[in-house]
């Protein structure tokens, strides 16, 4: 659930991380949860999304609002089960 990743995302702020992996798809919404996930990582200000490619395929990218509270776009290649 999206507010146990917020939580977990928390946890790491008083440690002053020099940057957060965060390697979870966020492209589809996942209601209220989806805005007390932003603004933690927004207020990281460290965190790193991905971005996948897939052949023949258009990117899958997270919804505009996580990738706005994103420090950083990365890319990752995985195959996504059809």
């Amino acid at each position: 659930p999206r507010l146990r990743h917020a939580e977990l995302i928390e946890q790491l702020l008083p440690h002053a991380p020099r940057a957060i992996g965060f390697d979870v798809l966020l492209g589809e919404p996942g209601g209220a949860e989806d805005a007390v996930l932003a603004d933690v990582m927004r207020r990281t200000g460290r965190l790193v999304l991905p971005v996948s490619s897939q052949p023949g395929a258009a990117d899958l990218r997270p919804l505009a609002l996580f990738e706005r509270s994103a420090a950083a776009i990365g890319r990752v290649d995985i195959a996504i089960d059809e």
